[in-house]
C-alpha cells in the first residue's frame, strides 16, 4: 500500500481525474494552498483527507507532506493535481515492496499534453521527475524546480501531464509566479543543489545560460527546430512560444533585480 499526496491550488478541473487514477493504491492526502474554488470539497467527496496549508515554496510544501506523522505506509507517491500515471508506472507501484532497500525513490518520465495532443518532440518528455519516495529517506531542496536528496532511481512508466487544463490564462499566471520564484533562486548565493544529481547539473547550466542575453530566443529555436517541435504542429509552436515568454520574464526580472 502507498500513501498518495497531492498538492493543490484551484484544481477543481483536475483533482477528480488525479485522485481516481490512484485511489486503489491506498490513502490519499490533499495539501491545499487555500483554494478559492471547489477543490477541497471535491477532494473530501472522493474520500481524501484535506489539509489546508499556506504555500511558501515547493520544497517547503513537499517536505511538509513527506514528513506527515500520520502516514502509516512505507512508500509515498507525491503527484500534482494535473498529473496521472500510466498503467506501466502503476504496475511498478504495485510491486513497490520489491524495490531494493538501497533505493530511496523512483522517478518517471513525463509526457506533456496540450489541447488534447501529446507533445512528442518539444515537451519535457526526456526528463525524469521524482514522484515516489521511501518514507523518511528523501528531502527536497530548492524552492522551485526542486532537487531531491536521496538515492533516486529512474523507473519504467510515464507521468501524463496536463498543465493547460485550466486554460492559457491560468498557465501564464502560474508561470509568472514561477518566474518570480526562479529569479529569486537564481540570484541567490546559496542556491541549494544536490551535488551528485543530474538535476543539479542542469540547474547549474541554467544559471549560466540565463546570463546570456539571447537565451530565450535560443531556447525557442532549440525546442522548435533542433528538437523538431514543429512536428507537433500548432501545439508545438504554441508550447515553444509560451516557454519563450516564461524564460524571457525570468531574464527581465533577473536584470531588473541586478540593476535595482
Amino acid at each position: 500500500m502507498i500513501t498518495t499526496i497531492v498538492l493543490t491550488f484551484n484544481e477543481e478541473k483536475n483533482i477528480e481525474n488525479c485522485v481516481t487514477s490512484v485511489r486503489h493504491l491506498g490513502p490519499i492526502i490533499v495539501i491545499d494552498s487555500y483554494s478559492s474554488d471547489r477543490t477541497p470539497s471535491i477532494a473530501r467527496g472522493l474520500g481524501c483527507k484535506v489539509i489546508s496549508r499556506e504555500f511558501l515554496n515547493y520544497s517547503d510544501q513537499r517536505n511538509f507532506g513527506l514528513n506527515l506523522k500520520d502516514i502509516c505506509t512505507s512508500w509515498i507517491l507525491m503527484i500534482d493535481a494535473d498529473e496521472v500515471l500510466d498503467q506501466t508506472a502503476l504496475d511498478v507501484l504495485g510491486e513497490i515492496e520489491k524495490i531494493h532497500p538501497s533505493i530511496d525513490g523512483l522517478s518517471f518520465q513525463r509526457v506533456d499534453m496540450l489541447l488534447g495532443k501529446r507533445l512528442r518532440f518539444c515537451g519535457e518528455n526526456k526528463l525524469f521527475f521524482p514522484r515516489v519516495f521511501r518514507k523518511g529517506k528523501v528531502r527536497v531542496e530548492r524552492e522551485i524546480n526542486e532537487v531531491y536528496e536521496g538515492n533516486i532511481s529512474e523507473s519504467k512508466g510515464v507521468i501524463i501531464h496536463t498543465p493547460f487544463n485550466n486554460g492559457i490564462d491560468s498557465w501564464l499566471a502560474k508561470h509568472r509566479r514561477y518566474a518570480k520564484m526562479e529569479t529569486t533562486v537564481l540570484t541567490s548565493s546559496n542556491d541549494n543543489l544536490v551535488n551528485s544529481s543530474e538535476t543539479s547539473f542542469r540547474l547549474k547550466l541554467k544559471k549560466i545560460f540565463f546570463k546570456l542575453y539571447f537565451f530565450p530566443e535560443v531556447y525557442f529555436l532549440y525546442i522548435y527546430f533542433f528538437r523538431l517541435g514543429f512536428l507537433d504542429g500548432v501545439q508545438g509552436l504554441l508550447f515553444a512560444r509560451m516557454k519563450y515568454i516564461y524564460f524571457k520574464e525570468i531574464q527581465i526580472r533577473r536584470l531588473w533585480k541586478t540593476l535595482s
